[in-house]
C-alpha cells in the first residue's frame, strides 16, 4: 500500500502546538471497492427477540441447516460449545464470587467508618469487581486455592491473629471469587461437575455457574441465605451497592451424530428433536431462605425448613434476545452464537428471587459503569465488508478478519434492559480499553491486517453517544506499534503503544466531538498498566526494554516510573525502578487488582518474581526472589525500594544443593569385551551434563534461581493493608509487617490450622463452640433427597 505522511493539525488554542505524527493512509476501502473483493452482509447486528417457542425453534434449526451446509467437514469441531439437557440435574455443592471491601460511604459499623484500609483496585467508582481477598477492615476474607478453603481471619494488629471460620470450597468448584456487602458473603464460581450427564456432554448440564450467599454478622451462627446455580460457565461479575452482577456464557459444540457425512446433509428429525426450547434453553435453580409461610417447600425428617426451592429456564423464548447470520451471511462471516446470561442478585433482600436476562451471543470483554453495562464480542470475517443492510453502523467499510461487535445495556437496580449494538474494527485488549463518561462511550482496539502483503498493525480510538452512534474516531495512531496499555481518567486518555520505543499518547476528550490530541512522548520501554497517583502525576508499571544481538527489543526487568502530566503538551517521567533482569515478572503486569496502592503512605505493594543473571551468561539466572515489593514513591523526590517481603524459608537449602550435586562429578572405571575376548576398560561419567548451580563458584541462590518452583505454595499472591499493617497472603502463610517499620509482626501458617470432622446429616449448619475453628460445607441435592454434611468444629 501506498505509504505517506499524515500530519495531524490539531484545532487549539493558540498555546497548544501543532502535532505530526507518522502513520499509513489507509487505502483498503478504495482498494476493495475497486477490486471487488469487498462483500454484502445481509445479516442484522441489532439483537431482536424471537415471537415464540416456536420461532427460536424455527429460527435456531435454519441456522444449523446453512451453517452445516458452508462448513460440512467441520461438524462439532469447528466451534466448541455446549448446550443443555432437558431435565434439572440437582445442584451440589458452592460456588464464589469476587467480594469488595465495605466502604467508609456504605458502612454500618461506626468502628470502621473511618478505617484506613485498602479496597479492591477497581476501575469505576462504586463498581465492584470480583477478588479473591477482600477486607472489610476487621476481618480478612481469603480463598486459598492450595485446600479449597475460603479463610475468615480476625485482622487484630496486637495479638496473633484469629481464624474465625473456613468454607470448605467443593473440589468440582473453579476459580472460586468472593464479594462482601456489609454483613454478607458472596461467593461465585464454576461447577465443573462431570459426574452427571455425561451422556450429554454437548449440552453442559454440567457446567454450572454457582452462587452462594452467607449472613455473616454473627460469624459463630452463619447463615446460608441463598444458593443458586445456572448453566454454563461464571465469566465475569460485578456489584453496585447491594445488586450483584453475574454474567454466564456458553459455547456450541455441535454434536456430530446431527450430520449425515456421507450425503452431506443435516439429519433435520434429529436436529427439531434435540435442537428444542425445552432442552436448549438455559436452566436455573435457586434455593433462597424465606420467611413466608406458602414459599416454604423443604422438609427435612418430615419437618418444614424456612426454604425454598425452585428450578424452571432462565427465561420465556419470546423475552431472548438473539443475533444470527441469515443463509446469504452465514458463509461470509465467522461468528460463535452461544447462550449468555445476566443474573442479577439482590445481596440485601434474601427474599427476592433472582432476575435473569438471556442472549443469544457470546461474551468476550465486558466493561460496566454505573447505569450500562457494556458486553463485547469478536466478528471474524474472512472478507473485507459493507455495513449490513439495514443495520445501524458507525464505519461504510470493515476490512477481514477481527472486529467488535458492542451490546449496550442500561442497568436500573435488578432491572437490565437490551439497549443497542453497533459494530467496530479491530479489538479491545482489556477492560481498560473502554470506559464511560457524560453517556459517552469510549473504546481503544487494535487491529491486524493479516489479509494484506504485509502485517499491518492498526490502534484506534471510537467515541460513541447513547446511542452507540459514531461521534468522533482517530484511526492508525503509530502505525505497526502494538497496543500496550490505556486509562482513561476523567478528561484525559492515556494511551501505550510499543514496537522499538514507547510512544505515550495523550488526548484531551473534554469534547467527545472533537478530541485533541495533546502529546507524544516517545521511551525506550513500555507500560502494561497505568494507575493516577494524583491529579498531576501518573504511575507506570511495565518492563524495562534492550535490544538483543540480533537487532530485536527484549523484555528486561520490572519498571514503576512516575510521570509529571501538570503540563499535558509536555508530560515527562521523573522517577523510575528498575527491579532486576530478564524473566522477571509480576501478575499485577495484566491483573490490576494485584497493584495495591497505599494513598496516605505513599507506598505500592507489589507481588513479583524478580531473576538476577549471571554477570558473563545473559540465559544464566544466578539469583530468584519472589517478594512482595514494599515501594515509596514520593513525587518531590524520588521512587525507592522500601522493604521487601518473603514467605519462603531457604533453612537446609545448602544442604539440598548438595544431597543434588553429590551425584554428578564422579568417575567410575567401566569395562567390556572386545571381539577377540580381550577386555577393554575407561573412565566414565555418571552424567554427561552438570548443573551449573553445582560448579564451586556457583552460589546457592543460583540453586533456588532454578528450584523455585518448588515453593510454588509459598509465593505472595495477593496484598493489602489495614491502618499502619500490611498483610501478605500465599497458600501457606499470611504475614504481618508494620508498614512504618517493616519489621515482622506475627504469621499464620494455613497448612497447621485445624481441620474440619463429619459428624451428621442435614441440610446445612455450623455448630459454634468456644475457643474452636468452624467449619462451613454446603452440598443439598435436590428436588428429592435434600441432604447435606455437617461438620463438628474441633478445639484448638
Amino acid at each position: 500500500m501506498k505509504k505517506i505522511l499524515i500530519t495531524f493539525i490539531l484545532l487549539m488554542t493558540s498555546s497548544l502546538a501543532t502535532i505530526t505524527f507518522a502513520a499509513t493512509q489507509d487505502t483498503q476501502l478504495d482498494t476493495a471497492n475497486n477490486s471487488g473483493s469487498t462483500q454484502e452482509l445481509s445479516m442484522s447486528i441489532k439483537m431482536k427477540k424471537f415471537s415464540s417457542c416456536e420461532d427460536f425453534k424455527k429460527v435456531l434449526n435454519k441456522y444449523l441447516k446453512e451453517y452445516y451446509k458452508n462448513n460440512r467437514y467441520y461438524g462439532r469441531w469447528k466451534w466448541g460449545i455446549d448446550f443443555i439437557k432437558n431435565s434439572v440435574d440437582t445442584v451440589s455443592d458452592t460456588k464464589s464470587s469476587n467480594v469488595w471491601a465495605v466502604t467508609q460511604e456504605n458502612s454500618k459499623d461506626i468502628s470502621v467508618t473511618n478505617a484506613d484500609f485498602s479496597q479492591t483496585n477497581i476501575q469505576v467508582g462504586w463498581v465492584d469487581e470480583e477478588e479473591i481477598v477482600k477486607t472489610d477492615g476487621k476481618n480478612i476474607y481469603y480463598y486459598n486455592s492450595k485446600d479449597k478453603n475460603i479463610y475468615v481471619v480476625k485482622a487484630n494488629t496486637s495479638w496473633n491473629p484469629e481464624i474465625l471460620k473456613k468454607i470448605k470450597v467443593p473440589e468440582s468448584f473453579g476459580d472460586p471469587k468472593i464479594y462482601i456487602e456489609w454483613t454478607k458473603l458472596a461467593i461465585i464460581a464454576t461447577d465443573y461437575d462431570y459426574k452427571t450427564n455425561y451422556d450429554y456432554y454437548w449440552f453442559a448440564r454440567n457446567v454450572k455457574t454457582t452462587i452462594a450467599v452467607y449472613e455473616i454478622g454473627d460469624l459463630n451462627n452463619m447463615k446460608l441465605e441463598r444458593f443458586y446455580k445456572v448453566d454454563w460457565t461464571a465469566t465475569d461479575s460485578r456489584k453496585i451497592w447491594k445488586y450483584l452482577y453475574v454474567v454466564s456464557n456458553s459455547s456450541i459444540n455441535l454434536p456430530y451424530y446431527l450430520f449425515d457425512t456421507k450425503n452431506g446433509i443435516l439429519l433435520e428429525n434429529q436436529a427439531n428433536s434435540e435442537f428444542s426450547s425445552a432442552k436448549v434453553l438455559p436452566k436455573k435453580t435457586e434455593i433462597r431462605k424465606t420467611d413466608k409461610e406458602a414459599e416454604k417447600n423443604i422438609k427435612i425428617k418430615w419437618k418444614l425448613q424456612n426454604y425454598n426451592i425452585n428450578s424452571n429456564t432462565v427465561w420465556d423464548c419470546n423475552n431472548i434476545e438473539y443475533i444470527l447470520p441469515d443463509p446469504d451471511s452465514e458463509n461470509k462471516v465467522e461468528i460463535n452464537p452461544s447462550f449468555t446470561v445476566i443474573s442479577t442478585i439482590n445481596l440485601a433482600d434474601y427474599t427476592a428471587p433472582v432476575k435473569t436476562k438471556a442472549l443469544f451471543w457470546d461474551v468476550g470483554t465486558i466493561y460496566m459503569s454505573q447505569k450500562n453495562l457494556y458486553i463485547t464480542s469478536n466478528l471474524f470475517t474472512k472478507y473485507n465488508f459493507n455495513c449490513p443492510r439495514g443495520a445501524y453502523c458507525i464505519m461504510p467499510y470493515y476490512s477481514a478478519w477481527t472486529n467488535t461487535l458492542i451490546h449496550k445495556l442500561n442497568i436500573n437496580e435488578d432491572n437490565v434492559n437490551y439497549a443497542n449494538s453497533t459494530v467496530i474494527s479491530g479489538s479491545p485488549l482489556n477492560q481498560y480499553s473502554m470506559d464511560e463518561k457524560d453517556n459517552y462511550f469510549r473504546i481503544i482496539t487494535h487491529k491486524n491486517d493479516y489479509f494484506s502483503w504485509e502485517s499491518k498493525k492498526e490502534t484506534s480510538v471510537f467515541v460513541l453517544d447513547k446511542d452507540l452512534k459514531l461521534t468522533w474516531k482517530l484511526d492508525w495512531i503509530w502505525k505497526n506499534e502494538d497496543f500496550k496499555s490505556s486509562r482513561f481518567i476523567g478528561d484525559k486518555l492515556y494511551l501505550v503503544t510499543f514496537k522499538q520505543i514507547d510512544p505515550l499518547f495523550v488526548i484531551d476528550m473534554k469534547d467527545p466531538k472533537n478530541p485533541t490530541v495533546l502529546w507524544e512522548l516517545k521511551i525506550p520501554w513500555y507500560s502494561t498498566y497505568l494507575h493516577p497517583y494524583d491529579d498531576n502525576h501518573l504511575m507506570w508499571l511495565g518492563y524495562d526494554t534492550f535490544e538483543n544481538e540480533y537487532g530485536w527489543t527484549q523484555n528486561s526487568g520490572l519498571k514503576v516510573s512516575l510521570f509529571d502530566i501538570t503540563d499535558l503538551k509536555n508530560p515527562k517521567e521523573d522517577y523510575s525502578l528498575v527491579l532486576w533482569n530478564n524473566g522477571s515478572s509480576s501478575e499485577a503486569l495484566y491483573n490490576p487488582r494485584m497493584f495495591v496502592w497505599n494513598d496516605n503512605k505513599k507506598t505500592l505493594l507489589l507481588p513479583a518474581t524478580i531473576y538476577t543473571k549471571h554477570p558473563t551468561e545473559k540465559y544464566r539466572n544466578s539469583d530468584v526472589s519472589q517478594w512482595t515489593f514494599v515501594i515509596g514513591i514520593d513525587k518531590d523526590a524520588w521512587i525507592k525500594l522500601k522493604w521487601t517481603i518473603t514467605h519462603i524459608d531457604t533453612t537446609g537449602l545448602e544442604q539440598k544443593r548438595q544431597e543434588e550435586c553429590n551425584k554428578y562429578g564422579n568417575y567410575w572405571k567401566k569395562c567390556t569385551k572386545l571381539l577377540n575376548w580381550q577386555e577393554y576398560c575407561y573412565n566414565s561419567w555418571e552424567d554427561s551434563y552438570v548443573p551449573t548451580y553445582c560448579f564451586a563458584e556457583s552460589k546457592i541462590w543460583e540453586y533456588l534461581a532454578n528450584t523455585i518452583r518448588n515453593y510454588n505454595d509459598y509465593f505472595v499472591l495477593r496484598n493489602l493493608y489495614i491502618w499502619d499493617n500490611i498483610y501478605s497472603l500465599s497458600n501457606s502463610l499470611l504475614k504481618v509487617n508494620n508498614i512504618n517499620s517493616l519489621s515482622e509482626i506475627w504469621k499464620l501458617n494455613f497448612t497447621d490450622n485445624t481441620t474440619c470432622k463429619k459428624e451428621w446429616e442435614s441440610l446445612w449448619a455450623v455448630i459454634p463452640w468456644n475457643n474452636a475453628v468452624c467449619c462451613e460445607w454446603l452440598e443439598p441435592k435436590i428436588p428429592e433427597n435434600i441432604v447435606g454434611t455437617r461438620w463438628t468444629c474441633i478445639k484448638k
